[in-house]
């Protein structure tokens, strides 16, 4: 009887439990991404997803081949420097080359206007062909700043549109 009696009590104090109105669910997810590397730099988390905004131009300003756009600078920054056994950097662009002009980085598919693409610059301000490595620039203890820069060249008579380009960029130490 006790035994039975202890049974009894154990099932009502669990049929408790379930009632009581509490409920566990998974209500989202923490995803984590990152990435284990030993160059003697990280690459700054403003770097890694930029935007470089061209801005507008007219057309009219873009009636021929050859035509270039003002230059618009920009930074990969670099952290936590160690140059202690590489202390240089150079940078190679990639993507889609211009089918008028290979150095050139070609519109996206998207892009409504048309015999445009984007020039990059290395550091001295000459044209840095995609693909190709850029000179190397030297490394400081800490921070550095790979300054880079970028505008529209015309491949050919402009049309207007949404322009948009996409690249990567590779570094290699020295």
């Amino acid at each position: 009887m006790l035994k039975q009696s202890l049974t009894t009590i154990g099932a009502i104090v669990a049929l408790s439990f379930m009632a009581s109105g509490s409920a566990t669910a998974a209500d989202g997810n923490v995803n984590f991404i990152g990435e284990v590397t030993d160059a003697p730099c990280t690459v700054a988390p403003d770097s890694r997803n930029m935007i470089i905004d061209l801005g507008q131009v007219r057309t009219s300003d873009f009636a021929t081949a050859g035509v270039v756009g003002d230059i618009k600078t920009f930074h990969i920054n670099l952290e936590h420097c160690d140059i202690a056994t590489l202390s240089n950097a150079s940078v190679q662009f990639d993507g889609v080359a211009s089918p008028l002009d290979t150095e050139l980085l070609g519109l996206n598919s998207t892009s409504k206007a048309d015999n445009m693409a984007i020039e990059f610059l290395d550091n001295s301000g000459n044209s840095l062909p995609i693909g190709t490595p850029a000179p190397t620039q030297v490394l400081s203890a800490g921070n550095t700043a790979l300054v880079f820069g970028a505008r529209y060249k015309s491949t050919g008579t402009a049309t207007a549109g949404q322009a948009t380009a996409d690249s990567t960029f590779t570094i290699t130490y020295s």
